[in-house]
């Protein structure tokens, strides 16, 4: 009976990332919608399976001018069960870290992201966007701002107002520093990225149900890697520093985080 739940899961997940492509020029409306059903459909067929523990990133390739991010995970007892959200890439919102002054209004700080880093990668784009909050009926019962900024195809840093009735527990961090009193923490999770109709093998399927690794659908072709990420708070937003190239370490990413928080807002 397990095995057939996992096998439903898992191909809850591949229609997701299908829906998500085929969504990509729909209106925000609409795309709502969408992503709600699909959702609520994730909901039906987890009641009875293994909870997820921390937040599961998902990238999918849904068009050459549109890339989907999309969150399923556990929100504490209340009422939210899922949290999803999207951008397109051909609709930027900010072209600097400068620009990105004029969301204090929206997010109640002024977020912080550097035009460009010591290293070399420099700003590309920034999206506002919304992450949504679905109950088990995939009804949304409650969002919040967020931003997305990449740094070419490498880094990538997400900044959210996170509110109170929506946080979750944290998980635990696999190495931590800190920085002018804020605390950093880094996690590592690898990551198995499979063509949307391929399947997993039964001993990767083993690994994902003990946590030790995240199935996701959507490559051409098999692709293992490792997913890194920094994160921390400073003046009520939280921010997540992410790669999926091995040509970055926790050290590269510590040292990015600090140029984050040493840029000026004023």
């Amino acid at each position: 009976m397990r095995q057939e739940e996992e096998t439903l899961r898992d191909q809850e997940w591949k229609d997701f990332f299908k829906v998500s492509a085929d969504s990509v020029s729909l209106d925000e409306e609409k795309k709502e919608r969408i992503f709600a059903e699909v959702q609520k459909r994730i909901q039906e067929r987890s009641q009875n399976m293994y909870k997820i523990k921390k937040k599961k990133t998902m990238f999918v390739a849904a068009a050459a001018a549109a890339v989907m991010l999309g969150t399923i995970t556990a929100v504490g007892a209340g009422t939210v069960e899922g949290l999803f959200t999207s951008i397109r890439t051909d609709q930027v919102d900010y072209r600097s870290g400068k620009e990105m002054k004029a969301a204090e209004r929206v997010m109640g700080a002024v977020p912080k992201a550097p035009d460009q880093f010591s290293n070399g990668l420099e700003f590309q784009a920034g999206y506002l966007t919304s992450v949504n909050g679905a109950d088990e009926s995939g009804t949304i019962v409650e969002s919040y701002p967020g931003i997305s900024v990449s740094y070419g195809e490498d880094v990538s840093l997400f900044i959210e107002k996170v509110p109170d009735s929506m946080k979750q527990e944290k998980r635990d961090a696999d190495a931590a520093a800190e920085y002018k009193g804020i605390q950093l923490e880094l996690t590592a999770d690898p990551y198995l990225f499979l063509p949307p109709d391929a399947e997993p093998s039964a001993e990767d399927q083993k690994l994902e149900q003990e946590g030790k690794l995240y199935i996701s659908y959507g490559t051409d072709e098999e692709v293992h890697e490792m997913y890194q990420m920094v994160s921390w708070e400073e003046d009520g937003l939280s921010y997540m520093l992410s790669t999926f190239s091995d040509a970055y370490g926790f050290e590269d990413l510590i040292q990015m985080a600090q140029e984050v928080i040493d840029t000026e807002t004023e």
